[in-house]
This record gives structure tokens, sequence and C-alpha cells, in this order.
């Protein structure tokens, strides 16, 4: 439970022990997304309540990120665009760093879609401090060539769950950070030397 700071000093310690290159993060959007400003509006206690809930967890996704940051180590979290997650404390010192980049997608694009079938727009935004893990997003706002279903009415539950192209490409944009970290080290190891 990461809203719990046992378990969150646990996930910390686990950080500092093993020092993953790259930790993934998409903390709950019910109380942060563009859904939640209706929810806010018109029903305040129930909006409250999964605010409750889910800051402690997504706080905490901040302190993470910012632990890798500072330990030249890798982060990417996934929100929908627009998300008030990245006003609650640490996110903007987060996000006001100059090693922050992101980038906003259209879920549609990787194949989102509704219950029904239809693919889901769902802006997204995924910010990291890696401009080579977000490379795979490139170019993935929607084309306007076909019809979105909505995500109102009890359908947003389902477009929590990222799609596999979704989920390749984060696993790529880790790929391609190895790479570049290995070419790098290389190049530092054994660099280039010109004869003349």
């Amino acid at each position: 439970n990461l809203n719990d700071p046992n378990d969150q000093d646990e996930v910390l310690r686990y950080l500092d022990y093993y020092k993953p290159l790259v930790v993934v993060m998409g903390p709950t959007c019910k109380p942060f997304g563009k859904l939640a400003n209706y929810k806010y509006v018109c029903n305040h206690d129930a909006w409250k309540r999964s605010y409750d809930e889910a800051a402690p967890h997504g706080r905490f996704c901040g302190r993470v990120a910012l632990k890798q940051d500072d330990h030249k180590r890798y982060y990417v979290c996934e929100q929908p665009k627009d998300s008030w997650l990245f006003d609650e404390y640490p996110w903007p010192e987060v996000t006001n760093r100059p090693s922050t980049k992101h980038i906003i997608v259209d879920q549609c694009m990787m194949g989102l879609r509704t219950k029904e079938g239809l693919l889901a727009k769902k802006p997204t935004v995924l910010i990291s401090n890696s401009e080579i893990l977000l490379r795979p997003f490139s170019n993935l706002r929607c084309n306007g060539r076909h019809e979105h279903g909505h995500l109102i009415g009890g359908r947003a539950a389902a477009a929590q769950v990222w799609t596999w192209d979704f989920a390749s490409r984060i696993v790529e944009g880790i790929v391609l950070l190895r790479k570049h970290i290995r070419r790098r080290y290389r190049e530092k190891v054994y660099p280039s030397v010109a004869a003349s």
C-alpha cells in the first residue's frame, strides 16, 4: 500500500539498495484527471474521498522521481493531460527541474478502446528526466481519422490499463536508454583516437 508511510520507506530503501535504472509510475488519476473537474464541483464529498485515497501515493511518486533524478537515474510518470497531480508537492519541484521533459500523446493512437470497442482518445502526458525514454511516444497525437468513444458514465475505469502498444513503448524507451548509456560508457572508456 503506497499510501502507508512504512511501505513508502521500504520502497525508498529498495531504491537505495538496488539502484534501478528506471522507475515507471502510473499513479491513480481518479481525483486528478479531466473528469475530476466535474466531480469536484458536482459531488465534492466523493471527490474528496478519492483524493484522500490517491494523493499520498501520487505525492510519493514525486518523491521517487526526485530521488531518481538526484542520483542520476531515471523515471517516467504517466497521467492524464492537465492532471492536477503535478500541482501536488513535491511535483512542482520535479516539473520545474531543467532535466524534466514531457510529451503529450493521445492513447487512441496506441489502440486504447472503450468497453464498446470504440477508440478512446484519452490525452495523456508522460514526464521523465530522459528524452530518450519518451522518444517512442513521438508523433502520437490523434490524426482525426477515426471515431472516438467517450470515457464518461463509468467507462473510464477500463481505460486505466495500458494497451500492449503503450507498454511496449515504455519498454522500447528503456532499451534505447540502456543502449545510449552503454555507447556513452564505451566512448568514455575507449575514446576514438585520430592518427595523422
